[in-house]
């Protein structure tokens, strides 16, 4: 393994651990999927600018952003807000399942337009990590007739795929630090819209979660999992990010008492094994540079 795929590995492992504990936090706020997403973007964005204050990296993000960058944030946000609406108008295990689709969207999407050529054993194991999330889940998913929620998931799913597209466009040379402010910059106003239509509002309660909930899956996990794309080809990075549904089965069980079945257990194993085996397979990967 290179240095390279070590730190994109342990880069996605950590995002998709942190994106894993959201529901903790969300249990605890009554503010609107428009109020939580805005904090998750815009607090992000405000950790992130202390950061450079203190680091004095100010020439990072002199460059003009580019078009890969500005697309990618909305994209971000937009597949956050669905999801979480997706969330409230169906199922909490059909809107996962429905936002695990981007990972293999997006591989597919990446043979064609940059050019990732992954092996069979590659398409396989995400296949296998998501058919563990299907059981990690325990079938509980629902498909009767077609409704406004799975629309929101399904297109949280889309949109997932193209910000993983956007962020393996951006050109490699850009700094981490540059890619990250500007996603959170573009995120944040591509959020803005749906705020004012809403007229969303949040309680008093809300504030410790929401500041949480911008620096931990904000400033930490959205950085480290802009981190693991540019140093990781989609189907390795996707397969990896199965790693957050495992993380909130078990969080429930510890800390909300639910229940743990075999079933599930074969599940996170069969997401695990897939995970460490697709580390190892090496990269035959060719990325074209944006122009």
């Amino acid at each position: 393994m290179t240095d390279k795929d070590l730190l994109g590995s342990i880069s996605a492992i950590t995002a998709a651990f942190l994106m894993g504990t959201l529901g903790l936090f969300v249990r605890n706020v009554s503010s609107s999927a428009q109020i939580i997403t805005f904090s998750r973007l815009f607090l992000g964005l405000i950790f992130l600018t202390v950061l450079l204050f203190f680091s004095g990296r100010y020439k990072d993000i002199k460059k003009k952003p580019s078009l890969t960058i500005i697309l990618s944030g909305i994209f971000q946000s937009l597949s956050i807000l669905f999801y979480i609406e997706a969330i409230k108008n169906t199922t909490l295990s059909t809107a996962v399942i429905l936002l695990y689709l981007g990972p293999i969207i997006g591989t597919g999407l990446g043979y064609f337009f940059l050019n990732e050529r992954v092996r069979p054993l590659n398409i396989a194991l995400i296949l296998i990590a998501f058919s563990g999330t299907v059981l990690l889940l325990k079938f509980n998913f629902e498909f009767k007739s077609i409704n406004i929620g799975y629309v929101l998931g399904i297109s949280s799913a889309i949109l997932y795929s193209f910000y993983f597209i956007a962020n393996r466009k951006i050109d490699k040379d850009t700094p981490l630090i540059s890619r990250s402010f500007f996603q959170f910059i573009f995120g944040t106003l591509a959020i803005l819209p749906f705020l004012i239509i809403g007229k969303s509002g949040f309680v008093l309660h809300d504030i410790p979660y929401l500041i949480s909930i911008g620096f931990i899956h904000g400033f930490l996990a959205l950085s480290l999992l802009i981190l693991a794309l540019k140093n990781l080809e989609i189907v390795k990075c996707g397969t990896l990010l199965y790693i957050e549904p495992i993380t909130a089965t078990i969080l429930g069980f510890i800390f909300f008492s639910e229940k743990l079945s075999m079933l599930q257990l074969i599940g996170g194993i069969m997401i695990l094994g897939s995970g460490l085996i697709q580390i190892g397979i090496k990269p035959s990967v060719v990325i074209e540079k944006e122009h």
